[in-house]
């Protein structure tokens, strides 16, 4: 299992490339229009029988340019323009809110496959990472790490 945020050079790069080295099994990977190159220069690396998730949150979902990734990996545009804020508002939807509601709702269905914990330990090759501007997607990030912690401690 490895957590990666942000885009901090040398946790980064022996993060990620430490999970790409490992073959990694399983993905998760998060983020904004900011970090979209990001996104692609991680989903290239994936070897073939990778399997996961992306979340990437973009102003406009419609007319975003197609990101290269393995079969089994999915990848979710999540368009500010075509969601609401807080229910009852008739606010639009604040940068990091749609991928703040997406990656916890996939957090919580996946957080047991089989009776057993996804990111447990190192029989799932599991790797996520989640980047970003603005203080929504910091804090989705400190709370998945904590919550994939918590979950492999608790495995034990």
């Amino acid at each position: 299992m490895c957590m990666v945020t942000g885009l901090e050079s040398s946790a980064f790069h022996a993060g990620w490339r430490d999970a790409a080295h490992r073959r990694v099994k399983q993905v998760l990977l998060v983020g904004d229009e900011t970090v979209l190159p990001w996104i692609q220069s991680l989903l290239i690396e994936l070897p073939a029988q990778a399997r996961g998730q992306v979340f990437v949150e973009v102003p406009e979902a419609c007319g975003v340019p197609p990101l290269v990734a393995p079969g089994r990996v999915a990848v979710t545009w999540l368009g500010r323009s075509q969601r609401s804020g807080a229910p009852g508002t008739g606010e639009s939807c604040r940068h990091g809110v749609a991928l703040d509601r997406a990656v916890r709702a996939w957090v919580g269905e996946m957080s047991v496959v089989g009776g057993d914990y996804l990111w447990a330990d190192d029989r799932h090759d599991f790797c996520a990472w989640i980047g970003g501007s603005g203080s929504v997607i910091a804090q989705l990030a400190a709370d998945v790490e904590a919550r994939v912690q918590s979950s492999a401690e608790h495995a034990r």
